[in-house]
């Protein structure tokens, strides 16, 4: 459907626009050496590419914020593996509501692509965020009263964080720059990373119920 290919290039055209205008100088304002930075072979820049990367992190804190306020004291909140799923699901209901938005903007061929596309991506940056957010809970839960008790927890919480707004602020400054295969093969790697991570989660909820059963 020729529609579809329109419709997709039209919005990551406005991503490269937004790119442009930000990183837009003037010839009687010429850029400095230090404002860009070479990058697979394309020079850009530094300004537009911070700017793509906040988009990431603002996004990402709007999801852990769901996480912290529905799933972190729930008491389904046993395991590692319970956080990556409980990411995922957040992540899905975050990737629905941009595609409602989209769906508004350019109609249902690009919804239909994005499902297949992004949806998936947003899962994909929102695993370590859970894998952490769960591993900063068992460590409160398994602490003792202590003056810095809660300091381990935070630097989890924070580490996961960070990693899926890395994630997710690289995927978004590939798609600004026009790089589209790139991006796409970044999904497969956040792919992997997502299975190590879940491989590792499985493996911590396996030696805990060999642990439950030695106890017996």
């Amino acid at each position: 459907n020729p529609g579809i290919g329109t419709k997709l290039k039209k919005e990551v055209k406005e991503r490269k626009d937004v790119h442009l205008k930000i990183s837009s100088t003037s010839k009687e304002n010429p850029i400095d050496d230090w404002e860009t930075v070479d990058f697979l072979g394309k020079k850009i820049y530094i300004l537009s590419s911070g700017f793509w990367f906040i988009v990431g992190f603002n996004e990402e804190l709007a999801k852990i914020l769901v996480l912290l306020t529905i799933v972190f004291s729930s008491s389904h909140l046993e395991e590692k593996f319970d956080g990556i799923l409980f990411s995922v699901i957040v992540a899905l209901g975050f990737a629905v509501m941009e595609n409602l938005y989209y769906l508004d903007h350019y109609g249902i061929a690009v919804v239909i692509m994005r499902t297949v596309i992004t949806v998936p991506a947003h899962a994909f940056m929102s695993v370590p965020m859970g894998f952490f957010v769960a591993k900063s809970r068992l460590a409160i839960d398994s602490r003792s009263e202590s003056k810095y008790r809660l300091l381990h927890p935070l630097t989890l919480l924070f580490s996961g964080w960070l990693f899926s707004s890395f994630l997710h602020g690289f995927y978004d400054l590939l798609l600004s720059l026009n790089m589209e295969k790139e991006a796409y093969s970044f999904i497969v790697l956040m792919g992997i990373i997502s299975y190590l991570f879940i491989k590792l989660a499985i493996k911590s909820s396996k030696i805990k119920f060999l642990k439950l059963n030695s106890h017996r």
